[in-house]
């Protein structure tokens, strides 16, 4: 069971998060970050503005202040990458460009 955070260094926007075969608590939860992320093995249930069955190779993007829940269904398959992005870091990238 494992739950693994890296941070960008540069400013702290960017956080990675890989998760296998952890079982979390299905809680109402929000991030101040949009959240990218893909399921790479089992599946899970999901509410993510409606109740979803979430399989393995689904894309997941849940927007900031979004609340949410995921609960795994195959603790011994289950693994996923999330990327967070600050949302403060996508106003600032969105105007330079």
């Amino acid at each position: 069971m494992t739950i693994n955070y890296s941070r960008s260094l540069v400013n702290q926007s960017l956080i990675i998060k890989r998760c296998a075969h952890e079982l979390q608590t299905a809680r109402y939860q929000y991030h101040d970050f949009l959240s990218i992320g893909i399921v790479e093995g089992g599946s899970c249930i999901a509410n993510i503005d409606k109740v979803r069955h979430i399989k393995k190779n689904t894309l997941v993007i849940i927007p900031s202040q979004l609340v949410h829940w995921c609960q795994p269904i195959d603790i011994v398959n289950w693994r996923y990458t999330m990327l967070y992005i600050a949302s403060m870091h996508l106003k600032i990238s969105l105007i330079h460009q």
